[in-house]
Order: C-alpha cells, then sequence, then structure tokens
C-alpha cells in the first residue's frame, strides 16, 4: 500500500524517514490530511481534491486508474446504465473538474470484455 510507496519513493532520493513527521495510520484520507493541517505530520498520500478542501499544497507523486469491474448482463440493467449516463453528464464533469486532480477522458470506456 502506500507505506511501501513511501518507502521506496523516500529510497529512491535517498530521504531519511527518520527525519520526517509522517501522519499515524487514518481510516480517511480526510483524517491524514487533518494531521498534517493541524500540524502533527509533515506530508500524507491524499488525493487533491483532499489537499484542496483543506487549504493544503498537493504535489503530485503517482497517478492511479481505476477501473469498474462489472458483471456482463449486470452492464445493461437499468440501474448501471442510469450511473453510466450520469458519469457521462456535463454535471459530474464539471464537478469533478471543480475538485481537481480527476482525469474522466477515459470515462465509460470497456477496458477488457471477457
Amino acid at each position: 500500500g502506500t507505506a511501501g510507496l513511501l518507502r521506496d519513493l523516500a529510497a529512491e532520493v535517498g530521504l531519511d524517514l527518520g527525519t520526517v513527521t509522517l501522519t499515524p495510520l487514518e481510516r480517511t484520507e480526510d483524517e491524514a490530511v487533518q494531521s498534517v493541517r493541524r500540524g502533527e505530520a509533515d506530508v500524507t498520500f491524499g488525493l487533491e481534491s483532499v489537499a484542496r478542501a483543506y487549504g493544503l499544497p498537493f504535489v503530485p507523486v503517482i497517478e492511479e486508474r481505476f477501473d469498474l469491474l462489472i458483471d456482463r448482463k449486470a452492464y445493461f440493467d437499468a440501474p448501471l446504465q442510469t450511473l453510466m449516463a450520469f458519469c457521462r453528464s456535463e454535471t459530474f464533469r464539471a464537478r469533478a473538474g471543480s475538485l481537481g486532480g480527476y482525469d474522466l477522458s477515459r470515462l465509460g470506456e470497456v477496458v477488457w470484455n471477457a
């Protein structure tokens, strides 16, 4: 997870993690970012949108892609089609754009069809 990623990235640049105060294990990104905002930690992994919401600077470190796995039959059911239509709407795209850090260019694309 993120702890391993942090160790790997720190090692790449020769950073001694003993010289920085890290957030304790938090249940949510909001809690982790609040630790930084309160001065209890120097850095945490998190989303750009959460950093913006708390008025903190954000430095991109890694990009992640998330895919939604859907049963072929369920894909054509009304609830999922309603969700997909909403995700293609200008309202959804505008909101995601206002949050920052989200690339919706491949949203709805079928990546693998078995």
